[in-house]
């Protein structure tokens, strides 16, 4: 039997508790009990005040802060996630050579991703495709030439930022400026077919204007190693024709007018070889 002379641990203590007492400041509320918070029954004071102490400012500050981190986070790869769909179709439709539908999907991309600056460059060079394709060649090497500044090290690019040069170029009647993208042209790609057929006719041209025969000799030497290398598809050869016809002639025309003089016309709207 415990004595009743020893001290009651404070443990075992159970105090009678009042609700219509404030636990901490004693504020008595008549006959109404306050409401129990934290376990303990608090007028409206206390309770704001013990809220402030378990959330302080900072801390819900912090939480404030989490929750829009939180949601501007899934609101950006929600973006992210569609820009990366856009480019994908992008690139497959430049595959299949839609280059209108790439250069649209690459818009779109860079729409959810601004500051992709890869989505840039590849709709820049798609643009430029497109460009070529409706005839305008001077804006196509625009295009180029901006895919290039973002990607200077694209043999891809420089090689398209040539051809619509020398497009332009013979469009333009510009045939010196034809025959110096034509050598770039060369120079860039080795002495492979294509670029040796791209290169006879520079020089026919070259011919066609001064009457030098060696220019005529040098036209012709390029459609001979063209030939020995071989490789290029069978409707390439017509540019050989073409020299040819303008070295008979000694008037300059344009691939797709001889393509149409030899009834072959709206197979190429091709016009600088």
């Amino acid at each position: 039997m415990a004595d009743p002379t020893e001290p009651v641990p404070a443990d075992e203590i159970h105090p009678l508790t009042d609700p219509t007492i404030c636990a901490d400041c004693r504020k008595d509320n008549g006959d109404r009990g306050f409401s129990e918070s934290y376990g303990r029954f608090l007028c409206p004071v206390c309770r704001t005040h013990r809220k402030r102490v378990q959330f302080p400012l900072w801390a819900r500050v912090a939480c404030a802060g989490c929750v829009i981190l939180g949601g501007w986070g899934f609101i950006r790869s929600i973006r992210i996630s569609r820009g990366i769909r856009a480019y994908q179709h992008g690139v497959t439709a430049y595959k299949r050579d839609d280059y209108s539908e790439a250069t649209n999907k690459l818009r779109l991309a860079r729409t959810f991703m601004p500051d992709e600056e890869a989505f840039e460059d590849l709709e820049a060079f798609y643009h430029g495709h497109v460009c070529l394709d409706e005839g305008k060649p001077a804006e196509a090497a625009r295009w180029f030439q901006v895919s290039l500044n973002l990607d200077p090290n694209s043999k891809e690019t420089a090689y398209m930022l040539l051809v619509a040069q020398r497009h332009a170029a013979f469009q333009s009647g510009k045939y010196e400026e034809y025959f110096r993208t034509s050598e770039s042209l060369l120079e860039l790609d080795g002495r492979t077919t294509q670029a040796l057929l791209g290169m006879a006719p520079a020089w026919a041209c070259r011919f066609a204007l001064t009457g030098k025969e060696e220019y005529r000799q040098q036209a012709l030497a390029c459609l001979k190693e063209a030939r020995t290398a071989g490789g290029a598809d069978p409707d390439d050869w017509i540019i050989e024709g073409w020299v040819n016809k303008i070295l008979e002639k000694r008037t300059i025309m344009s691939l797709l007018d001889f393509r149409y003089s030899v009834g072959k016309g709206g197979g190429d709207e091709e016009d600088f070889g």
